[in-house]
């Protein structure tokens, strides 16, 4: 990753005034956090990562990658210089660093030591970037030597079938026996890349002195200036002459330490011989000779090495044979044949013209399945059947034209099975016709290496940025791909072994394979089909033949048909932690599948195992934070509700005593009124009982005395409403400290829920209750209303997304049957999507903008209803629209 410094030049005020200090500050707060992201990127990053000084190579600073992998801590790395790792001369290493400098090199490949002594093969990506305002180098290293190993070993594997393959042309067509054995000598080393090669041929002199027939390559004065004979002494100690002795191929792989190599030691590293292969050429029991070869490289000779050696020598002393016998056509022919049928390579003889296979031998039987008789009847097209006809036919003119080529195809077999071939082919004529020699060498195994390497980094760069989902799916995808499979699955397995989880399936079987339900399900182990012998006997189980299983279980409506599968287990620490399967390969999966899939299932478990246990801790610390939230709402809640009943509870009795007093009143003024009427004649009151009147008429004391009630029975009213609003408060800010379940009325807890939720529906929808009666549930009365109004709420929130003119409407059900209590809460709002249910109850989730929801609503309530209660809780997208979300409680624990 890198970046450039953000100038501040150029960015001037209005009418070309200097910049302006609050655009600067801006600017300064950008570059800022630039930086800071470059620094949580470095520090955090899967890669290997290093700051160096740009002038002296100085290591400035490294990330954690670094650490573990160069061995050394972070101190001592930031104490040491470039030159200190990096196997480059300090005049290279400087002058590597300045062409980063000029931006003329930021990618090479070379050589890095470590703190345990090795030295690995990388490959370095660097770029100059500016870092709390000064120059640094941003350098990235990836360890590439198992990629160069195998790119060596594929080199070997090369050069000795060209070795063999060139060896054998010799064979046919030479017809001298010493012109051979130079032949053979020559293209050892010209060919093969050996340091010297040379035929001995034992004398039968008192010393068994060995006779140097044939030799080719850097010999100096070698073969003059020692001793080598094959009897059974000092002299005798060496490979040729333990092979002719023995009739074994000998090895010494490092010449400076063998102790049988002593007495040649000195002359052979003077002429640079680091290792010696001793061949025998032996026929019939017969040992004719020796074939030595000397290599400059210590340890060259690896099994695969020696075993093909081995099968030239002995195709070379069987050439000897011929070469010395009396009919030399009729030997040819018969030579031919041997070294063709005997080869343990795969060949096959071509019809150039046509491309009919003229022959084959036992190994290319034993490889494709079919006899030699039904090669015979067949064309390269059916073998090479992906291939176009048109490419084989050009691919046959290139080798007439040529004389030899080398091709990839992707071979066919009997059995359906594919595999990845190279193809070495060779224009020959048996004396009568011009015939093509192919020699077919199975790579199918180095493919797959290869893939799977290359998936490991994809899944190491696809960590970081993708859900756990994502990285399982892109395994199981590599997994079909590896095991050429059209089905691929992923459960995790609970700890008490007992139960799991449906995670994931491939992207082919989600597409195009199954549409039965079940992700996110548990599956109790002991109901489990046959796919899940791979958890009870755990190792990898084999189905080829899954329909005929008398225990298999039957399939799911919308599941695809199973005919075979393939099931491993992930153990981790004495337990499976999850289990991976394919399916529906076309032909019979076998122990190779078993080895592909475990290692990348093994692979992407530890990075899974990684993420799951990153993601428990931030879900811990976010339902921690929020219960802490909760738990202050509902002290908040208990402390409002005690502070507004103390001055209600004035108002009720003032309410209560102003009615009373106002009967009283009533009363009084009846009274008055009769006694006016009583005076109204009497001529000195008279007067007075006119303004009396007129001031009543003025007060309009009939107005009051009707109106007063009516306000009394208005605020009698409202302080019930405030009452019932400070009960639920207190009732849902309970708080069951000991977390022991007690019995609690559902119905109750919907009706307090929906007053404290009364402002929230106010004008956005309208709840329609269909309660029926309920048996009391254990359960924990604050953790339920926590539910209950969650539940609520979303439904308020998914309608008021609508923007509405008319309210919608909130449905909520009740029922009961002999084993739970069931509650439903629907809504006629936006409705959520299949992708959105199936994800609506992960920590997290949330389809709300950024600041309008944590996503952790939902997931606290399924936690709350299935782990601390035992219940069930789900949500339904109708096909009208709207959504319902139902939960329900056990009746007995």
């Amino acid at each position: 990753m890198s970046f450039d410094k953000i100038a501040l030049t150029g960015i001037t005020g209005k009418q070309g005034q200097p910049p302006l200090p609050a655009i600067q500050k801006l600017v300064e707060e950008a570059l800022l956090k630039s930086e800071e992201r470059f620094k949580t990127l470095f520090n955090s990053h899967s890669a290997i990562q290093a700051l160096l000084d740009p002038d002296t190579g100085k290591v400035l600073d490294v990330n954690q990658k670094a650490v573990e992998w160069y061995g050394w801590s972070a101190e001592e790395l930031k104490q040491m210089y470039t030159r200190d790792i990096n196997t480059l001369s300090q005049d290279e290493i400087i002058q590597s660093l300045k062409t980063v400098q000029a931006g003329q090199h930021n990618k090479f490949t070379g050589r890095h030591r470590r703190a345990d002594g090795s030295v690995r093969d990388v490959e370095i990506y660097r770029n100059k970037i500016e870092l709390d305002g000064k120059p640094v180098i941003h350098v990235i290293t990836h360890d590439i030597t198992e990629q160069k190993e195998a790119e060596a070993e594929l080199h070997r594997v090369t050069r000795i079938l060209m070795v063999t393959d060139n060896c054998n042309q010799a064979l046919i067509r030479t017809q001298d026996e010493l012109e051979l054995l130079q032949k053979i000598c020559s293209i050892i080393v010209e060919t093969g890349g050996y340091r010297m090669a040379w035929v001995g041929y034992p004398l039968l002199d008192e010393a068994k002195s060995l006779h140097p027939a044939a030799y080719a390559g850097i010999t100096g004065d070698y073969l003059k200036s020692i001793t080598i004979s094959w009897a059974d002494d000092k002299y005798g100690q060496g490979p040729a002459g333990t092979a002719i002795r023995t009739g074994q191929p000998i090895a010494a792989n490092n010449i400076l330490t063998d102790p049988e190599f002593e007495i040649w030691r000195t002359e052979a590293l003077k002429h640079g011989y680091a290792a010696a292969l001793g061949l025998p050429l032996a026929i019939d029991n017969t040992v004719l000779g020796a074939l030595t070869i000397y290599s400059e490289v210590p340890d060259t000779f690896n099994a695969f090495e020696i075993k093909q050696l081995t099968s030239l020598a002995d195709n070379i002393a069987y050439g000897i044979k011929m070469l010395r016998s009396r009919d030399a056509l009729k030997k040819s022919e018969e030579r031919f044949r041997n070294l063709f049928e005997r080869n343990a390579a795969i060949k096959i003889l071509l019809d150039p013209e046509t491309g009919n296979i003229v022959d084959a031998n036992q190994s290319a039987a034993d490889f494709y399945g079919w006899s030699i008789d039904e090669l015979r009847k067949m064309n390269i097209a059916q073998i090479n059947s992906i291939t176009p006809s048109d490419i084989i036919k050009s691919n046959l003119e290139k080798v007439r034209s040529t004389g030899n080529a080398k091709f990839s195809f992707r071979h066919i077999r009997k059995d359906g099975s594919i595999r990845d071939v190279e193809v070495f082919s060779t224009k020959i004529n048996d004396g009568r016709n011009d015939l093509l020699n192919a020699i077919i060498n199975d790579v199918t195994d180095r493919k797959l290496y290869e893939q799977v390497n290359a998936f490991r980094l994809r899944i190491l760069q696809m960590a970081d940025v993708h859900s756990i989902e994502e990285l399982l799916m892109a395994t199981l995808d590599e997994a079909e791909t590896l095991t050429a499979s059209s089905i691929g699955f992923a459960f995790f397995v609970d700890e008490d072994q007992k139960n799991l989880l449906l995670q994931t399936v491939s992207t082919n079987t989600l597409q195009n394979m199954c549409k039965a339900e079940g992700k996110g399900q548990h599956y109790p182990l002991n109901k489990a089909g046959v796919w899940a012998d791979a958890i009870r006997m755990k190792k990898a189980v084999i189905h080829n033949d899954y329909p005929s299983l008398e225990n298999r279980h039957g399939l799911p409506e919308g599941h695809a048909e199973i005919k075979r599968e393939l099931v491993i287990p992930v153990t981790r620490d004495g337990k499976i932690v999850a289990i991976f399967g394919v399916g529906n390969k076309q032909n019979d999966y076998s122990e190779k599948d078993i080895e592909w899939l475990e290692v990348i299932s093994n692979q992407v478990w530890d990075i899974v195992a990684k993420k799951i246990a990153e993601e428990e801790k931030k879900k811990l610390a976010a339902q921690l934070q929020h219960a802490a939230k909760m738990e202050m709402i509902g002290q908040l809640a208990a402390g409002i509700a005690h502070e507004i009943n103390n001055p209600l509870n004035y108002i009720i009795i003032n309410e209560h005593n102003q009615e009373s007093d106002f009967n009283d009143l009533q009363e009084l003024i009846t009274h008055y009124r009769r006694i006016i009427e009583k005076v109204d004649a009497i001529p000195d009151v008279a007067e007075e009982v006119v303004r009396l009147r007129e001031k009543e008429w003025e007060l309009d004391v009939d107005y009051l005395l009707d109106n007063i009630p009516k306000t009394l029975a208005m605020t009698k009213h409202g302080v019930e409403r405030i009452t019932a609003i400070t009960r639920s408060m207190r009732n849902y800010s309970f708080k069951n400290e000991k977390g022991d379940l007690m019995l609690f009325d559902i119905n109750n807890a919907i009706r307090e829920s929906l007053v404290i939720a009364k402002n929230e529906c106010q004008d956005v929808a309208t709840v329609v209750l269909h309660l029926e009666e309920l048996p009391q549930v254990m359960c924990d009365p604050s953790m339920i209303n926590q539910v209950l109004l969650n539940l609520i709420i979303n439904s308020v929130h998914a309608i008021k997304s609508q923007n509405r003119i008319s309210p919608g409407t909130i449905e909520i059900k009740t029922w009961a049957t002999s084993e739970n209590v069931f509650c439903s809460i629907t809504d006629d709002g936006t409705g959520i999507s299949e992708e959105v249910r199936m994800r609506v109850f992960e920590p997290f989730f949330t389809t709300k903008e950024l600041g309008k929801g944590t996503g952790l609503g939902l997931s606290i309530s399924y936690d709350i209803v299935v782990h601390k209660h035992q219940g069930s809780i789900s949500a339904e997208c109708l096909p009208e629209g709207g959504s319902v979300f139902t939960f329900s409680l056990p009746l007995k624990h």
